[in-house]
């Protein structure tokens, strides 16, 4: 529904912004960005957050310097950002963090000279891209592949690009799926030239490239107009991003691409109006494609308003999931990344206050505007249809509704009659208690999809998988005659 989830308490200490994140094999979810203390816990630049959504104050390991970016590659966490220093070890620009129990690898080590953008791999290899032109002393423009036990570059493994003029703009997005890494760039004709790609002595910013030659694939030419900036995949597909108007000849700002064969998906399309002004994350899960970007619409403060679209898997957008956010209030609405996490949910981190945060606009000009304290830079939302749960009342009672953080907890006071209908994330846990009248006695439940299971006069407790009607039934004790 796009709903703010009840319960989900997160705040950073201002200033601060979240500018990365990455999902964990057990289902939690790390991120990362300019992050000093999260509910009054102090932190290194990097948060945790169990599969409920709740922060784990345990994990406080991280860089002294800002992150950004992070992802998970087989239970080791690959920062890049500010200086990576923990124990008076120092690795300039990029490390390796242990998953689970935060602790920096220092066997790992790695020297880059610039932003590191973006990062994928596997067991064997990493491979990134960013402002880096120099990686443990061999120069690699831009786009560089280390060894995943030792972190040393693989020389052999150098795609064609253009001459590099400016290391520090050669940044944006890559994916891996099999045997193929893909990878953009932006187009930098607004400062005198590339970095871009040489594929059959063209200019691109989109190439798919050997995981192990290196070599460009110049068959595949899907020639985006315009830059690519943010991609993920699926392990099967690549979905893909960017300030441009079509790919492969298909009118789109977003593309699918199957990471096998590089056919482009022409019915999986978006049309330029309508789309995130500049696309900074994308990522996939079960109930949807979450696509982030920046909204420049002068309204009303010329402010910049991060905001997220739900992609179903046919391409259309779910336009009735539509979470909406405060202004930016750190100006890094750029930094801004969500994670799919627990059942049909998506955390959301930038820099913005949560959707409803108050404004105060006072001082003798309109434009003197001061924000009230409140939830700052991470919020949670439900992204599933919410399940029906319909309650009847036979004879005078009430019935406790409650959940596991799904809804808030509910009531039915004094009710006969029914049935009263309640919204839950499908697959929440439901726990539905009686409680009779004085003068009433509770008989027992009836009811289906599973509920028919809950015997006697105890709880009754439901996983919803589908709309599921339930019946209390209650007995008047003084007026009751057994036949």
């Amino acid at each position: 529904t796009g709903a703010l989830l009840p319960g989900f308490n997160v705040n950073l200490k201002r200033p601060g912004f979240v500018s990365s994140s990455t999902r964990l094999a057990d289902g939690r979810v790390v991120m990362g960005g300019a992050i000093q203390e999260v509910n009054g816990v102090p932190v290194n630049n990097l948060i945790r957050f169990n599969t409920d959504g709740t922060f784990d104050p345990t994990f406080t390991s991280g860089p002294n310097g800002f992150v950004l970016n992070v992802k998970d590659i087989l239970g080791k966490l690959y920062v890049s950002g500010g200086n990576i220093q923990s124990g008076g070890i120092t690795r300039p620009f990029f490390g390796r963090y242990d998953s689970l129990s935060g602790a920096l690898d220092t066997s790992w080590t790695t020297l880059v000279d610039g932003s590191v953008r973006a990062i994928t791999g596997d067991a064997n290899s990493i491979y990134m891209v960013g402002g880096i032109y120099v990686v443990n002393g061999v120069i690699t423009n831009c786009v560089a592949k280390l060894s995943a036990a030792n972190a040393q570059v693989d020389t052999n493994w150098r795609p064609a690009l253009a001459q590099v003029s400016f290391g520090s703009l050669c940044q944006r997005s890559i994916a891996k799926v099999g045997n193929f890494v893909y990878v953009g760039l932006p187009n930098n004709q607004n400062f005198g030239g590339p970095p871009r790609f040489l594929i059959n002595g063209q200019l691109r910013t989109l190439a798919r490239i050997d995981a192990t030659t290196g070599q460009i694939d110049n068959s595949w030419d899907p020639n985006p107009n315009g830059v690519v900036n943010a991609m993920t995949d699926d392990g099967t597909n690549i979905y893909l991003s960017g300030n441009f108007n079509s790919i492969g000849g298909v009118g789109t700002r977003l593309a699918k691409i199957n990471g096998t064969s590089g056919a482009i998906d022409s019915t999986f399309v978006q049309p330029f109006i309508g789309m995130p002004g500049t696309p900074t994350w994308i990522r996939t899960a079960p109930s949807g494609i979450f696509l982030v970007g920046s909204d420049f619409t002068p309204v009303p403060f010329n402010e910049v308003r991060p905001f997220v679209w739900k992609i179903r898997a046919d391409g259309s957008r779910d336009s009735a999931w539509a979470p909406s956010f405060d202004y930016n209030d750190v100006d890094n609405a750029f930094n801004t990344a969500v994670e799919p996490f627990g059942n049909g949910r998506v955390m959301v981190g930038g820099g913005f206050e949560t959707q409803g945060g108050d404004l105060i606009v006072s001082g003798s000009g309109a434009n003197t505007v001061y924000r009230l304290p409140g939830q700052l830079a991470v919020a949670a939302f439900s992204v599933t249809v919410p399940t029906a749960l319909n309650l009847s009342i036979n004879g005078q009672g009430t019935v406790d509704v409650t959940s596991n953080g799904a809804t808030p907890n509910v009531q039915c006071f004094d009710c006969r009659g029914g049935p009263f209908t309640y919204a839950f994330d499908t697959a929440a846990t439901v726990t539905l208690t009686a409680r009779p009248k004085p003068g009433w006695v509770f008989v027992g439940w009836k009811g289906d999809n599973g509920a028919a299971a809950c015997a006697g006069t105890a709880p009754c407790v439901l996983t919803l998988s589908a709309a599921t009607s339930v019946a209390a039934s209650f007995r008047n004790d003084r007026n009751f005659f057994e036949q």
